[in-house]
């Protein structure tokens, strides 16, 4: 990440993405084409671009380029929706107004959310369940001390 008050180029920004939000936003399957769509492609073409001058123009040349230099149509579709994902976790990141975000401001992922519940139950010891099972435990415990009905609903 850059300093605060310092602009951020795009290869920052791609790079802080690969290393900390690309494993929670895409599937393993997947992981080694974005990574190579990140490293070898976007950050050598629009890596040097400050993040907040980058336009639709520098990315239209950059498609344009890929092609010339005898990129496949496909390779160019594949860097293409990698970094319109990238785009909308950023929009994610920065619109969010989420109840529980992660560190970054973000919707928490399913994947980290339920390694986290199971390195707790570990931690605790206690026996493996699902945190939808805790849900229902946490509800009966409320009503069970007289808490209204309505309260553990959510209502």
């Amino acid at each position: 990440m850059s300093k605060p008050g310092k602009a951020m180029t795009v290869k920052a920004w791609l790079t802080h993405w690969i290393e900390n939000g690309a494993p929670l936003t895409v599937n393993d399957k997947h992981d080694g084409r974005v990574g190579v769509a990140v490293r070898k492609h976007l950050i050598s073409g629009l890596g040097a671009h400050r993040l907040d001058r980058l336009t639709p123009e520098h990315i239209e040349i950059f498609y344009a380029k890929m092609q010339a230099n005898g990129s496949k149509p496909a390779t160019a579709h594949q860097v293409h929706r990698t970094f319109r994902t990238r785009q909308t976790v950023g929009k994610r990141w920065v619109e969010g107004d989420w109840v529980f975000p992660d560190e970054h401001g973000r919707s928490p992922s399913h994947r980290r959310d339920w390694a986290e519940w199971k390195a707790l139950l570990v931690e605790r010891k206690v026996r493996d369940g699902r945190l939808h099972d805790a849900r229902h435990t946490a509800a009966t415990v409320l009503l069970i001390l007289g808490v209204p009905e309505r309260a553990p609903a959510g209502s």
